[in-house]
């Protein structure tokens, strides 16, 4: 619980950015709705399951290389969460399998998680998702196959891919139309 201490959240209930999360294990009075784990901050698995006292929470950013496939587990007791980030390399497949469970998903951004075509795929069960934005991952030709079934996207953006990575991500405009999807370096 010591990185869910020293997490930062932003919320009504906490002044300012750098504040500790209240030590009383009873609701926060005002909902907490924003809440990152720095990438300092140590955190693990067992750290998600404090989340579950902030039932309105409805963005999570997680920066830690500590997280695993296991802690997403936690995350499915967050059925308000609209906006999630995963910067971690130590999240595959299965815990993006798990993340399908949250109805109201919208907006998902993922860097440096080693996915496969099947982890890919998993964000087609994600029925709300509008906005995916992906950095420092690979894009294989089948990871294209996975993502050009995500007609419901809004917006699909790609960053710090390697070449071969950006070109497969290029083919995906064509195969989006509806989406606005950037590919950067």
């Amino acid at each position: 619980m010591r990185a869910l201490r020293a997490a930062v959240a932003v919320a009504a209930v906490l002044a300012a950015s750098g504040s500790a999360l209240p030590q009383d294990p009873s609701p926060p009075p005002r909902p907490v709705t924003v809440f990152r784990f720095g990438c300092h901050s140590n955190a693990t698995d067992a750290d998600l399951e404090g989340l579950r006292r902030y039932p309105e929470l409805r963005e999570l950013h997680v920066l830690s290389g500590k997280i695993t496939d296991a802690g997403m587990e936690q995350l499915r007791s967050l059925g308000k969460l609209e906006t999630l980030g995963l910067n971690t390399d130590t999240i595959t497949d299965r815990g993006l399998e798990r993340l399908s469970a949250l109805p109201r998903l919208r907006t998902l951004s993922l860097a440096r998680l080693p996915l496969t075509a099947e982890g890919y795929g998993h964000l087609k069960a994600m029925p709300a998702l509008r906005r995916l934005s992906i950095m420092r991952m690979a894009v294989t030709p089948e990871a294209v196959g996975q993502l050009k079934e995500l007609g419901r996207l809004e917006s699909l953006a790609f960053s710090q891919l390697r070449p071969e990575s950006r070109a497969n991500a290029e083919e995906l405009r064509a195969l989006l139309p509806a989406a606005r999807v950037s590919v950067s370096r």
